[in-house]
């Protein structure tokens, strides 16, 4: 089991090159009700100029459908997933309007956090995703507004030295 972790820390860290080549990122292994997960964190999502510009806060959950030890994604898994992050960030970044900030494994699920300036467009795209079937996997998002970055504070405090 430990060296699945260690592997999938690794495949974390290796497909996070397929987001952004400006985006800097640190995994941090968690538990949460005895259960292990992994955060891969886009440190450059918390520079300054950046918590003004986007204002909201966007998660989108993921339900994994091929799972092993401790609801953590097979290798096939994850590699469908990669493809439908990177789907999704190229698509809420047109025109600059989103930040990713982390990748969140955990317990059979993916969560992914963006930070958004325009709303009303994230909210029409995945619509139209979710209405019309296009990814394998089912997701869910909410998004709400959070100036403040409250809701990504756990993810700037675990990257803190």
């Amino acid at each position: 089991m430990k060296l699945y972790f260690v592997l999938l820390i690794i495949f974390n860290i290796i497909s996070c090159a397929s987001l952004k080549s400006d985006e800097l990122y640190t995994v941090v292994p968690f538990k949460r009700n005895n259960m292990p997960g992994i955060s891969t964190i886009n440190q450059n999502a918390f520079v300054h100029a950046n918590t003004s510009k986007y204002p909201w806060h966007l998660s989108i959950l993921i339900q994994m459908s091929d799972l092993i030890n401790n609801g953590m994604p097979s290798r096939a898994e994850n590699n469908l997933l990669y493809k439908i992050e990177d789907n999704l960030a190229v698509n809420l970044n047109k025109n600059d309007d989103s930040i990713f900030v982390s990748r969140d494994t955990y317990n059979g699920y993916r969560q992914l956090i963006f930070r958004v300036r325009e709303p009303e467009a994230a909210n029409i795209y995945l619509q139209s995703i979710i209405s019309k079937k296009l990814y394998k996997r089912e997701f869910k998002f909410k998004m709400s507004n959070d100036p403040q970055w409250e809701k990504a504070k756990w993810h700037m405090e675990s990257i803190k030295p």
